[in-house]
């Protein structure tokens, strides 16, 4: 594309010299853009999606990779390599991405908040892992070619865990949800069918509190996966109930039955919603959201609003408060696991119960010891029976799959 012969030759060096390396390189002669990578590597990922953790890649973990890739093709784009091959982008071009991916306004209707560290180091993570799992492994670049990205350096919170109730404070806040929150008496002007949820909210968080169960965990049951063993007694009956957490419901992907005493908190469960005029069906959730005339599955949000919002109403929020701490749902099950420390349950079995690992466990609350344990199990006595908290955790029944 020159008349200069000179400058025509030299063109044709460098040509023969880039083709001569991708051949001993094993590359392909013809490259892609970033773009046409990212939509190649995309639908490879799509056809893995499963609902199964663990055996592919689910539905939610896709849409974020797909988030994080998008970032991506802006932050080519902002250095004007849209329409350049992946081959011709030198690798320490990019290296400031988690830096401008650490100032870029997050996508929501205000463009308010600042991304965490970690997240954006997990999208630097997520966009290596594109080149080197489909770039490099489809010859279209060689390892040498990989973009090059400074990770965000930050200190790993290794503190204990912080979002955990004190005895008293579990204590006042359930003691509220029971004797205040959920009764007609302090609240005459409340409609019935508000009380009723307001007692399936309350049996929500006891639920939590007495089986460890992952919020996400425990809405996602479904009626027909709770059952009594046909090898108990006439007694273990009336107390005891097993809970399916099925793979497809469960973090690990590893389905787990927890045997827990909380069948009379299942019973208010099914009363409080007969009350509303609703029966479960075997295939309906245990705690169904019948808004709309649908029967699915009630959502973290709803109980999460609730939480916050009783928390204030309970005045437990003032507490927390003084301390820096943050309550959510995931807290319940932090309770559930710190009680029964205390009270030297084997953490193999606690571990097998709450679907997680020994190794978990200990790092996140090895800061109990024997002398706290002495001193609180002694300071907490008598609160558990007003707390509705058993302190008993059954042996977890375990799966064929």
């Amino acid at each position: 594309k020159t008349t200069d012969k000179t400058q025509a030759l030299v063109s044709a060096r460098a040509l023969y010299i880039d083709i001569k390396g991708k051949i001993e390189r094993g590359e392909r002669l013809k490259s892609i853009t970033t773009p046409e990578l990212v939509k190649e590597w995309l639908e490879k990922l799509s056809a893995t999606v499963t609902e199964i953790p663990h055996q592919g890649i689910v539905p939610k973990s896709y849409k974020q990779k797909r988030s994080f890739l998008r970032r991506w093709l802006l932050y080519i784009d902002e250095l004007g390599y849209t329409n350049t091959t992946i081959d011709k982008i030198k690798p320490v071009a990019t290296r400031d991405f988690a830096s401008w991916l650490k100032v870029l306004p997050k996508e929501t209707c205000q463009h308010t908040g600042a991304r965490s560290v970690e997240q954006i180091n997990n999208n630097v993570s997520a966009v290596i892992r594109m080149y080197h799992q489909y770039a490099v492994r489809e010859k279209y670049i060689s390892v040498n070619n990989v973009p090059q990205i400074d990770r965000l350096k930050y200190k790993i919170n290794d503190q204990f865990k912080r979002d955990i109730f004190e005895l008293s404070e579990y204590d006042q806040y359930i003691w509220y949800l029971k004797r205040n929150y959920c009764t007609k008496k302090h609240n005459p002007d409340i409609p019935p069918e508000e009380l009723e949820k307001r007692k399936i909210f309350t049996e929500f968080l006891l639920l939590l509190s007495n089986a460890g169960f992952r919020p996400k965990e425990l809405l996602g049951i479904k009626f027909r996966e709770i059952y009594a063993s046909p090898t108990w007694t006439k007694e273990q009956k009336e107390e005891n109930i097993v809970m399916l957490v099925r793979r497809t419901n469960s973090k690990t992907g590893k389905e787990r039955r927890v045997v827990a005493p909380v069948k009379k908190r299942i019973d208010r469960i099914i009363a409080a919603y007969k009350k509303l005029g609703i029966k479960h069906e075997p295939d309906d959730f245990l705690f169904i959201n019948a808004a709309y005339g649908r029967r699915t599955a009630l959502g973290r949000m709803i109980m999460y609003q609730r939480l916050k919002k009783t928390l204030v109403t309970s005045q437990v929020q003032e507490t927390l408060d003084k301390q820096s701490k943050s309550i959510s749902l995931y807290s319940f099950r932090h309770f559930y696991c710190y009680l029964r420390l205390l009270n030297k349950v084997p953490i193999h079995l606690l571990a097998k119960n709450m679907g997680t690992s020994v190794q978990k466990i200990e790092s996140t609350y090895g800061h109990i010891n024997t002398e706290l344990q002495a001193d609180v199990i002694t300071k907490g006595q008598g609160i558990f029976k007003r707390t509705e908290t058993t302190l008993e955790t059954l042996p977890t029944i375990e799966g064929d799959s």
